[in-house]
């Protein structure tokens, strides 16, 4: 798949990764969370802690994440959760 980081849709929100760094996908995942947190204002030194899950511990979780099935995975995909997100605690 061709990326295109010059033009978007007014809906699409763009997150783009440093590919070939060395990072684990763990550290992937993580520093993907550090650049969406930071682009809405959350202080860039919260900690985050990207962890693998099955789809009945994401179920418990406070924030449920479904996928919209437009590209690898079908509609309602359950694929990730959070907890610990509460916005006050966010801005040391």
């Amino acid at each position: 798949m061709e990326q295109n980081l010059e033009t978007m849709t007014d809906q699409e929100k763009r997150l783009v990764i440093r590919v070939r760094s060395g990072m684990s996908r763990g550290k992937y995942a993580a520093a993907a969370v550090h650049a969406a947190l930071l682009h809405f204002g959350v202080h860039p030194g919260t900690p985050v802690i990207v962890l693998g899950a099955n789809k009945t511990e994401i179920e418990k979780m406070e924030t449920i994440v479904t996928d919209a099935g437009r590209t690898e995975v079908e509609p309602g995909t359950i694929t990730a959760g959070t907890n610990g997100f509460e916005y006050e605690n966010l801005n040391p």
